[in-house]
């Protein structure tokens, strides 16, 4: 499987998760207490697919995991995803969490496209970001976050969420995922507004 359709199909369920918990949770049928049963499942999942290859959970892996990801951390996009929106629901106000779960979809997803096919500048402090990536990504994702805030504050949200994102955040020596930082400061940064 070429890399690069990988990639394609991973920003596309990037993309689509996002939407898909914002939908649930706004008809009522997502809570915060059934995403965290879902989380907990889905970290058991995780353990045992380390050492099992279990049917479905399998086949997501091999179809969307990163091959070097599927032996030692089989899922933890998806982990880190639900873990950074159950964090974002709990913290802040509904509209403002909704908004920064939105940014996290469609920023994260578009700047990563963007800046793969498109991307020219790199920036300064890390080669592995392009500009134009982090610009589409605050472009599309504000305008969807304006669908549950202000605008302004989407903007505002959504331009300091990209910046964070495109900044290699290290907690010891290990990364901390952009699926918890990104919805977590754009939360942070539209309640303070």
């Amino acid at each position: 499987m070429k890399k690069e359709n990988l990639e394609l199909r991973r920003q596309a369920f990037h993309l689509m998760f996002g939407f898909v918990i914002v939908s649930l949770y706004m008809l009522n049928i997502l809570t915060i207490t059934n995403l965290t049963l879902i989380f907990f499942i889905g970290l058991v999942a995780s353990l045992l697919s380390c050492k099992y290859n279990i049917p479905g959970i399998y086949w997501f892996l091999k179809n969307f995991e990163r091959e070097k990801d599927i032996k030692t951390s089989p899922g933890r996009g998806v982990l880190t995803y639900m873990g950074g929106a159950i964090l974002t629901l709990i913290l802040f106000e509904e509209k403002i969490a909704l908004a920064a779960i939105m940014i996290l979809a469609v920023g994260d997803s578009i700047s990563h496209l963007v800046g793969k096919h498109f991307g020219k500048r790199k920036y300064l402090v890390t080669s592995k970001k392009h500009l134009e990536g982090t610009v589409a990504g605050i472009f599309f994702a504000s305008l969807v976050a304006s669908l549950f805030v202000g605008s302004k504050m989407a903007f505002i949200g959504s331009l300091a969420a990209m910046i964070f994102e495109s900044i290699e955040m290290k907690l010891g020596k290990n990364i901390i995922d952009d699926n918890l930082i990104i919805p977590l400061v754009a939360g942070i940064v539209m309640s303070l507004l």
